[in-house]
């Protein structure tokens, strides 16, 4: 099973000034990022996104386009400095609307910067999935060996009503278009759709949040599975006899939840 890295809010979120988001990082301390990137590569992942899931919702066009490269440079440095051999960058994008146009200009400057996998994470419905499958097809339409990953985040604990959705999309996507599911609930509870998507697409991937958040006495975040070998261990639970091609982390999860998931 491939290994995935894990999430950069986590990490990251301490060194923000202002309104920034992490993605921002990219831009004003790209060492920070750099770094982020090669703790997850020294943790054992083996696929590295980048941290620009917000970037498409920072601004003007040309400031979202700075940020994608930035965080594509910082990504690609962290690997070529690196000793881990066959780690593949994905780009990130997060979810950006419910028509096709809200993806174009993305799209195409991540197919333009030669990316051989995008990934786009946290898509909460089936109209922004279809969304996206509509634009990816419009604007990779002849180009090759390019990989779309399309994560979805479900609440499982609301029932199969909420997630009915993710097994309809598994139906209907195209063959090529690689289908998982990411940050959700935490590993705890994603077993029926998680099934569910493997039976219908003969595999999946898995991005699990170290669980729902909730403030301490200082407001701070605290995660249930924040001790990464209880997080690995629900991980490995989850994944248990299910074909899951790759698995890792997602919101509250760091290099050491990657590293007991890579090393159980």
């Amino acid at each position: 099973m491939q290994v995935l890295d894990g999430a950069y809010g986590t990490l990251l979120q301490g060194h923000l000034h202002g309104d920034e988001t992490v993605d921002d990082l990219c831009l004003r301390a790209p060492t920070l990022v750099v770094d982020a990137h090669r703790a997850y590569l020294e943790a054992g992942a083996t696929w590295l996104g980048t941290n620009a899931f917000l970037a498409h919702l920072r601004g003007s066009r040309r400031r979202r386009d700075d940020l994608q490269r930035a965080a594509l440079a910082c990504a690609r440095e962290a690997v070529s400095i690196t000793d881990v051999a066959d780690v593949q960058v994905a780009a990130t994008i997060g979810p950006a609307g419910p028509e096709p146009r809200d993806f174009w200009a993305d799209l195409e400057l991540l197919l333009d910067a030669g990316m051989g996998a995008v990934q786009c994470e946290t898509l909460t419905d089936r109209r922004g999935a279809d969304a996206l499958l509509a634009a990816w097809g419009d604007v990779a339409r002849g180009v090759e060996d390019v990989e779309l990953r399309l994560g979805c985040s479900v609440s499982p604990s609301r029932g199969a009503d909420a997630w009915q959705w993710v097994v309809e999309l598994a139906a209907d996507a195209p063959i090529e278009v690689r289908l998982g599911l990411n940050c959700c609930e935490g590993p705890e509870g994603l077993r029926d759709v998680l099934a569910s998507l493997c039976e219908r697409r003969g595999e999946a991937w898995a991005m699990p949040s170290a669980g729902l958040p909730a403030p301490d006495a200082h407001g701070r975040p605290v995660w249930p599975l924040a001790d990464p070998h209880r997080w690995a261990d629900a991980v490995a639970r989850l994944v248990a006899d299910l074909p899951v091609h790759a698995a890792g982390g997602c919101c509250g999860t760091t290099p050491e939840s990657i590293a007991a998931l890579a090393t159980p």
